[in-house]
């Protein structure tokens, strides 16, 4: 149903055998400028699954360690602004990563959201209500 929507966009189908990645958000986060990198965390996904995220992203993968996943670092957040492209991302995810958002020409603020994983099981970007461009006069 959705390919006769976005056609002629392909659809990409990926299933999560994980269940406390319960969305598509929760282990996998396009983030850059032009949304041209993709955190994704492989244990979250069917077998045959990265593969075919690797076939049609080639070179965007950005693998999430297990303990980032577990700090729903895919749950992050891309924020473009003046030029400059950011990705908001949940306290605790590793230093590592983080550098590796950088390298990528990314910056990472990371915000503490530890209250919203306890109470409702998301991070930064389940908090959000995108509600498109903004019209300013």
């Amino acid at each position: 149903m959705l390919a006769a929507l976005v056609k002629p966009r392909p659809v990409l189908r990926i299933e999560l055998v994980q269940e406390a990645h319960y969305h598509g958000d929760t282990a996998l986060c396009a983030f850059g400028p032009r949304r041209e990198h993709l955190l994704a965390w492989r244990p979250a996904l069917s077998p045959g699954a990265w593969e075919r995220l690797d076939s049609a992203f080639p070179g965007a993968l950005l693998p999430l360690s297990d303990e980032d996943a577990a700090c729903y670092a895919a749950n992050s957040f891309t924020l473009t602004s003046d030029g400059a492209s950011h990705l908001l991302m949940p306290g605790g995810v590793s230093e590592r990563l983080q550098a590796q958002v950088r390298e990528r020409g990314v910056n990472p603020v990371v915000v503490d959201v530890s209250e919203f994983l306890k109470k409702g099981g998301g991070s930064v970007k389940c908090m959000i209500g995108d509600l498109g461009p903004v019209a300013r006069s």
